[in-house]
Parts: structure tokens; C-alpha cells; sequence
């Protein structure tokens, strides 16, 4: 946030979130007068702001247990390299012969071994 938000900021011991009473918006206003504040969002607030949802600060990918589900995003990208959140996360040992095998350069029957040692 830049310094002047005031949206959705957390004050310490009120009841409902200041997103749903609206009572942040004074304090915050105070304290951007000395010093650099800023909101805090819980992830139902970002999930609704068309800002975060344009930048594509969280992204949808498909997961092999759960389907479709929402992710964090990229932070930061760059004209010349462009970013995509591709996968959700792999499952324990599902990428173990592409980087043993081929990034190592171990042959099958040395990556066989090691999975029968219960190395991998």
C-alpha cells in the first residue's frame, strides 16, 4: 500500500475486522500523517479487490488431489522475462528421474539402485 491508503488496516482488539466495520479509516489517517502505514488485507479482502485479481496476484492452477485451486502469484515481473504460476506443487519424488537422470546423468540402472536403497 502507499502511504495515504486506508483501507482495511487491522487495529489490535476490535471485535469484527476494520474491512467490515469500517472504523480503521480515522486511525489510519492519523498515523500516515508521521508515518508510513498501510492495510492489512485477510485473503477474503484481496480475493475481492479487481486490483490484486488484474495483476494476477493469485493465480488458479490445477492440482492433482484438490482440482482447481487458488495460489499466490508472481511478486514481481519484468517486461523481459515473463512469469506464470504453473503448478500448485508436485507430489514427494514426482520429478526424481527427470533431475537424477537427466540433470545428474545417472542411468537407469544407477537411478534403480538408489530407489531400491531407499536413498531417493
Amino acid at each position: 500500500m502507499t502511504k495515504g491508503s486506508d483501507e482495511g488496516v487491522h487495529i489490535v482488539g476490535v471485535g469484527k475486522t476494520p474491512y467490515e466495520t469500517g472504523t480503521d479509516r480515522p486511525v489510519l489517517r492519523v498515523l500516515t500523517q508521521a508515518v508510513v502505514a498501510g492495510s492489512v488485507l485477510y485473503i477474503r479482502d484481496v480475493l475481492k479487490e479487481s486490483r490484486h485479481l488484474a495483476h494476477q496476484n493469485i493465480a488458479s492452477v490445477q492440482d492433482d488431489d484438490f482440482g482447481s485451486v487458488r495460489v499466490q502469484g508472481v511478486a514481481l515481473e519484468f517486461s523481459n522475462t515473463p512469469s506464470e504460476v504453473r503448478l500448485s506443487g508436485r507430489a514427494l519424488g514426482a520429478d526424481d528421474a527427470e533431475v537424477f537422470k537427466h540433470l545428474l546423468g545417472l542411468t537407469a540402472v544407477q537411478f534403480q539402485a538408489i530407489g531400491q536403497e531407499v536413498i531417493i
